[in-house]
């Protein structure tokens, strides 16, 4: 979790420095709004996109352990991984995240109860909740909310019309998502930022909805002084307006940008994304290469090499060619303890196997043959390590379990009979 967290936000930092070079001065407030929206989702995403090609495994060798057909297993080299007591890091971050939810479901509860205690009607395609405090408008997906302060209908239009621009772009979603990602990443200032930006965009476009509508903007700017209208939904204190209506008054007054160029610019948050993909890469590298502790197979090393015991024959092509050689075979064990990957790797030397398998043959030694290729003992080889049943406690560093490679060496040989 330590490892998901760092990199997430290393790439929200990496993504709100984009954002505020490229798009956060620029008036495409749309763009903007989705540009922000793919920034949270892809921190979330990339660490854990899995990238063989960049990530190298680290190579762990088995104890080696000498074994024939006749000789039982005795000694046990089962490891077991240390327990980790919970560190400070940890129950200072779970602190921040439960007092953060709760912060969130406070903000629910108190909307259950103003739905459930309040007269209800439905009028301007809203089910509309009348709350008896003084609070502005605001909507919560289809609810609209209204305070006591009674507006007449020429002031209710355009109000109506900014909380319905939030309805139908689907802004209460923004809002539960910045609150479940502040909650999770609420040591990162990033998250902080972003959910203000988002805040302020939802304001900003909806807006720019009703002006484009036709109303006047001075006796619009007059309306929002009055009732201070489109408040975005803050879970943890609803009443509290955390959007500027200054700023919001200065963005109806100043040019917009270029669009066109606005969405070019978005263009330029490709090497940052490529930069963060990267790095997630390299982290994995550096967890993968060094692991703290290697994986260990269910029931200990010496439950793999009885199973292999077992299985293991002995090919009899390989036997009436009288082939005999060491397979070098290699595998992946995967974050979840899968044995993946598994494949012959000739280019591994080694001085001592782990296995001996031996038979008997009734023919000459003389036309041994030894070419350091020999399918028919590597597909036998693959096919065994393919059947273990078992699974393995995969490799891990800092309790975060990591992709480890295995390299078993098993040695066929032939004995004659006199």
């Amino acid at each position: 979790m330590q490892s998901y967290l760092l990199k997430s936000s290393i790439a929200l930092l990496i993504l709100y420095a984009a954002y505020c070079l490229l798009l956060r001065n620029k008036t495409s407030h749309q763009l903007n709004r989705l540009v922000i929206l793919f920034c949270l989702l892809f921190s979330c995403i990339v660490p854990i996109i899995s990238l063989p090609s960049f990530t190298p495994i680290a190579e762990t060798k088995l104890q080696t352990f000498v074994i024939t057909q006749s000789i039982n297993i005795e000694e046990s080299i089962s490891q077991k991984i240390p327990q980790h007591s919970i560190s400070i890091f940890s129950i200072v971050y779970i602190c921040g995240v439960v007092l953060l939810l709760f912060r969130t479901l406070a903000g629910l509860a108190t909307l259950l109860k103003f739905y459930y205690f309040s007269p209800k009607s439905r009028n301007w395609g809203f089910k509309v909740i009348n709350v008896n405090q003084n609070m502005s408008p605001f909507t919560f997906f289809n609810l609209l909310f209204i305070g006591k302060e009674k507006l007449s209908t020429t002031e209710m239009e355009p109000l109506v019309m900014h909380e319905a621009y939030h309805r139908n772009q689907f802004h209460s979603f923004d809002a539960l998502l910045l609150e479940l990602l502040t909650a999770l990443f609420w040591f990162n200032p990033a998250i902080w930022f972003f959910q203000r930006e988002i805040k302020a965009l939802h304001e900003y476009l909806a807006d720019e909805f009703v002006l484009k509508k036709g109303f006047d903007v001075v006796e619009y700017q007059h309306l929002l002084f009055k009732v201070k209208t489109g408040i975005s939904l803050q879970f943890g204190n609803y009443l509290k307006d955390k959007i500027s209506l200054k700023n919001r008054i200065n963005m109806m007054t100043i040019n917009k940008n270029n669009s066109k160029i606005n969405y070019w610019r978005t263009i330029f948050f490709l090497p940052f994304i490529a930069a963060i993909i990267g790095l997630n890469a390299c982290t994995e590298n550096n967890l993968s290469l060094n692991p703290e502790n290697p994986a260990i197979y269910e029931g200990g090393i010496e439950t793999l090499y009885t199973h292999i015991k077992k299985t293991i024959k002995y090919p009899l092509s390989a036997k009436n060619e009288q082939r005999t050689g060491t397979v070098n075979v290699t595998f992946t064990v995967d974050e979840h303890g899968e044995i993946k990957n598994i494949h012959a790797d000739r280019d591994t030397k080694v001085t001592e196997p782990d296995i001996k398998v031996i038979a008997y043959s009734s023919l000459s030694g003389a036309n041994q043959k030894n070419t350091g290729e020999n399918p028919d003992l590597e597909a036998e080889v693959i096919r065994c390590i393919s059947s273990a049943t078992g699974k393995f406690t995969p490799a891990n560093t800092n309790g975060e379990a990591v992709s480890s490679k295995t390299t078993l060496s098993i040695n066929f040989n032939l004995l004659y009979e006199l």
